[in-house]
């Protein structure tokens, strides 16, 4: 797997922060729950809450979108 931050995509600190969170949590929801149809699924969300409850920042949100304007 690679990932690639587009820069028209990542112009902001906080989507430069929550880009590549997102896209692990969704490697995370892949590897642990073998979510293959629907990667926003339910298992994503609450791992995503789990995650950012451990954290404890705000920061890092767990959007079911990229945030994008592609």
């Amino acid at each position: 797997h690679s990932l690639e931050l587009a820069s028209k995509v990542i112009d902001s600190e906080e989507r430069l922060l929550n880009t590549p969170m997102h896209e692990y949590w969704l490697l995370a929801n892949l590897k642990i729950f073998n979510t293959r149809d629907n990667s926003h699924s339910t298992s994503f969300k609450q791992l995503a809450a789990n995650c950012e409850k451990a954290l404890a920042v705000k920061r890092y949100a767990a959007t079911s979108s990229h945030l994008s304007r592609v």
